[in-house]
């Protein structure tokens, strides 16, 4: 819960560290605290897209609008697009020059699950490297 406060709190201000912030989660968002963050930057889309609640005037806590300006990806139950989403978002500074702090939220039981996507290339790199420097 003090997570959650704390982007909160961060998302309130208009500064250079708010505006590097970019949220993602696999279908935890609320229960993984990041709602009050979510509510106050808003969800990414290419095109601005209505609050479906907000629309039908069904009550809601949450005010979450799409848009282009959006700081928190939604990946829908996908653990492992998580990982490589967060590494994509931790390298858009040197594919767009944009500095970025990415930052993901996830069940700790599905932790393993979603790391297969950091420990497979690691291990094909180092096979493919002792394949390429082994003795003949």
């Amino acid at each position: 819960m003090g997570f959650g406060q704390i982007l909160n709190d961060i998302a309130r201000g208009d500064t250079l560290l708010a505006e590097g912030i970019v949220t993602t989660s696999p279908d935890v968002t609320v229960s993984t605290n990041l709602g009050p963050w979510v509510n106050r930057r808003g969800l990414f889309a290419r095109e601005s897209i209505a609050d479906i609640f907000k629309a039908e005037r069904i009550p809601s806590t949450y005010n979450w609008d799409f848009g282009p300006n959006g700081q928190h990806l939604e990946l829908g139950i996908a653990e492992s697009n998580l990982m490589i989403m967060l590494g994509a978002l931790g390298l858009s500074h040197s594919i767009n020059g944009a500095r970025l702090l990415p930052i993901g939220t996830v069940y700790d039981p599905f932790i393993y699950r979603s790391a297969d996507q950091l420990t497979t290339p690691v291990t094909r790199m180092r096979v493919s490297c002792w394949l390429q420097h082994r003795p003949a």
